[in-house]
């Protein structure tokens, strides 16, 4: 009876420390995806120097790239 108390104390310590890890993976995807939402909101706005070389096509390179991630 001790040993099978013994197994499901360390199983349940296990799934404890499985679910805090998953918790913080999902916490950081979250941030990433918040960071990349952003960037996709910057590359939309008109805010860079309309003079620029070859802007609009490193703008839409890097939304392609956004996208893909």
């Amino acid at each position: 009876m001790e040993k099978e108390h013994i197994r499901t104390s360390q199983k349940n310590k296990r799934v404890k420390e499985l679910h805090w890890k998953t918790q913080q993976w999902k916490k950081h995807f979250q941030i990433m995806d918040d960071e990349l939402i952003l960037a996709e909101s910057l590359l939309d706005n008109q805010i860079f120097r309309p003079k620029t070389r070859n802007l609009f096509e490193r703008i839409q390179e890097y939304k392609i790239r956004i996208k893909k991630i």
